[in-house]
């Protein structure tokens, strides 16, 4: 039996509207969460909106502008400085974590 992949939360508005349009959002993460295919929320408790594949494309990194840089055109905001602002705002602080990608799927997927 394989391991239940939790559904990822997308917190900030910028990210949930980068997945629905473009079918694909980069978020970073300061947990090691599991991978594989799930639901997303917009919060903890919320309905599930979708299905999604996440994946890590990365080891731990800190969130600095330039680990950040590669990543920040499907992050769904305008600048690495406002993904950063962000991140601050969801974690509380700007503490190492990961880079997941999270990728909608089709309802046949």
């Amino acid at each position: 039996m394989g391991t239940r992949v939790e559904p990822v939360v997308l917190a900030t508005e910028a990210a949930r509207d980068q997945l629905e349009t473009h079918n694909m959002v980069y978020v970073f993460k300061q947990s090691n969460r599991t991978t594989g295919q799930t639901q997303y929320r917009d919060t903890r408790a919320g309905t599930d909106q979708g299905t999604v594949k996440i994946t890590r494309p990365t080891g731990v990194i800190l969130p600095t502008a330039p680990s950040l840089n590669a990543y920040q055109s499907f992050s769904g905001f305008d600048s690495v400085h406002s993904w950063r602002d962000a991140i601050a705002d969801v974690h509380g602080d700007l503490s190492a974590g990961y880079i997941y990608s999270v990728r909608l799927l089709d309802k046949d997927e």
